[in-house]
């Protein structure tokens, strides 16, 4: 049965649908059978073992992470291109409306200010159809544009920098064997909920931790909303 490649997304530690190894990076690739049945996959995997293996897909994993050597800003897993790899159209902006979408409508719908009705309606329509479609996409658009300008901490650039905070602060919490840590870590969960971003000096804190994850980078300050 044919899979197809539908997203990067987080994960705990998760076995790969085709080889069984452990996911350990904390980021993986989201397949997704005939049926409708998901799963996730490590990147290599991903691209040896689905019908898609080279068409761009939605990366809800973007955030802003610290310039690496070269003083690029890359996203969790690196940010050079492999090679063979296509580029998105930069005509077509599906993938960014699908992330704003499932960012407002899924992945973040606990926070506050999330919930917009006519945008519940094409998130359903997204998950019936499996696409989203071209009479849906004005609208998504529209509205990332409109946020953009007037609800930065509603962007789809910040909303990244929360959803890649919020998942490893959670699991910052879950490793952690004294109380101060988990307090912490709470603290942090806390205030992110409640502001749509942290501090500066919370995101040092964060990243003093991150710092010891070999393979991750470090979260950006600036990549939240000003």
């Amino acid at each position: 049965m044919p899979w197809t490649r539908i997203r990067k997304d987080f994960t705990d530690r998760v076995p790969c649908r085709f080889c069984n190894r452990a996911i350990t990076s904390g980021v993986g690739t989201v397949v997704r059978n005939e049926e409708g049945d998901e799963a996730f996959s490590g990147p290599i995997c991903a691209r040896r073992r689905t019908d898609n293996p080279d068409e761009p897909i939605p990366d809800i994993t973007a955030a802003l992470l610290m310039p690496d050597a070269e003083r690029r800003e890359v996203p969790p897993g690196g940010g050079a291109r492999q090679g063979g790899r296509r580029e998105p159209n930069p005509q077509d902006d599906t993938h960014q409306l699908v992330s704003y979408l499932l960012l407002r409508c899924e992945k973040l719908i606990h926070y506050q200010d999330m919930e917009n009705r006519k945008l519940s309606d094409v998130y359903d329509r997204y998950l019936t159809r499996e696409i989203l479609v071209e009479d849906d996409k004005p609208y998504v658009r529209n509205l990332l544009g409109l946020m953009e300008r007037s609800r930065p901490e509603l962007s789809l650039r910040n909303l990244r920098q929360v959803y890649a905070c919020e998942f490893w602060v959670l699991r910052f919490i879950d490793m952690q064997e004294d109380e101060d840590g988990v307090e912490f870590g709470r603290g942090l969960l806390r205030y992110l909920r409640a502001r749509l971003r942290l501090t500066r000096g919370q995101v040092d804190g964060l990243n003093k931790w991150l710092d010891n994850m070999p393979g991750m980078g470090l979260i950006n300050p600036n990549g939240f909303y000003r």
